[in-house]
């Protein structure tokens, strides 16, 4: 009777190891379909009340803006649109507020233009007397969808 030498060494399920690594690694990435990109100054297009980013520091000390929510003036004879201002693939896009809803914890505000619909679910809070927003938005056109953490605050010194 042979005797088969076994190396402990050399894994057994080698392959099977790699390829269930590489999947798990793969879907639990953070991949964005829709790029918000920042900008630096505020719309010309709308009277902006809150500005958001990926962060206080960067919205404070780099002025990186990635959503404006506010209202445009129309005309005398219309009231002001609530809308939001975004910027995908250099280009500024105008969304107008479609839906609002507010709980206690959270306020949701729905937005919708040239076929992205954004939502934003944010909880306000107090620092040092300053109202914060923290939470998230989700921005999706078609089948595309991206989903960003976000933090937002009133006032910007541009």
């Amino acid at each position: 009777m042979a005797r088969h030498a076994i190396n402990f060494y050399e894994p057994v399920m080698t392959k099977p190891f790699i390829c269930t690594f590489v999947l798990f690694q793969l879907a639990s990435c953070t991949h964005q379909d829709i790029s918000l990109q920042v900008v630096r100054e505020t719309s010309e297009l709308i009277h902006a009340t809150i500005y958001y980013g990926t962060s206080f520091k960067r919205l404070d000390e780099e002025n990186e803006i990635l959503i404006q929510t506010g209202l445009i003036d129309t005309t005398d004879e219309h009231p002001p649109i609530d809308a939001a201002i975004i910027r995908v693939n250099n280009k500024e896009i105008v969304l107008t507020r479609a839906k609002e809803i507010q709980s206690a914890d959270f306020n949701t505000k729905e937005y919708n233009g040239e076929g992205y619909h954004l939502i934003l679910t944010v909880s306000k809070n107090l620092e040092d007397s300053i109202t914060v927003y923290e939470g998230k938005c989700i921005i999706s056109k078609e089948n595309l969808k991206s989903e960003y953490k976000i933090v937002g605050r009133h006032d910007l010194h541009l």
